[in-house]
């Protein structure tokens, strides 16, 4: 297979109860925040072992279904699962894949409502607390 880079991958991503992403709200929450308020995935990111660093993939489109839950005293926990697409050059191609098959993925993101439009974002609006890696399925 003749594959010219870059080229845009799409994964599907799953959370669920067991690995999803827990977070301790700054302030109240916004009105209606577990009704109007979504997951949006800014980067994925994985260590790899080959390069003894992070690998950090810009995600350029996305199609994903999230729900936060109240586990009271401002914590709450988000599930979500969906698909992206990243663009990737042929060694974060093949850095991917093996990081899928050993430790999996991890995240950056920010919660947006669907009313407002107003975002909020880890570190500024709320503190992580935490989360385990995406179980990841490479579609292309």
């Amino acid at each position: 297979m003749n594959t010219q880079y870059p080229i845009n991958v799409r994964l599907h991503l799953d959370t669920a109860t067991a690995t999803a992403y827990t977070f301790l709200l700054h302030e109240h929450a916004p009105t209606d925040f577990t009704g109007t308020y979504a997951a949006h995935l800014d980067e994925l990111n994985f260590y790899s072992k080959t390069l003894g660093d992070d690998v950090l993939l810009r995600v350029c489109a996305q199609s994903i279904a999230s729900h936060i839950r109240s586990l009271g005293n401002q914590m709450y926990e988000l599930t979500f699962k969906g698909e992206v697409t990243v663009t990737l050059n042929e060694e974060e191609n093949q850095l991917l894949r093996l990081a899928i098959d050993e430790d999996g993925i991890d995240y950056s993101l920010y919660l947006e409502s669907s009313k407002t439009k107003r975002e909020l974002w880890s570190g500024d609006d709320w503190d992580f607390i935490e989360n385990s890696n995406l179980k990841t399925l490479i579609i292309e």
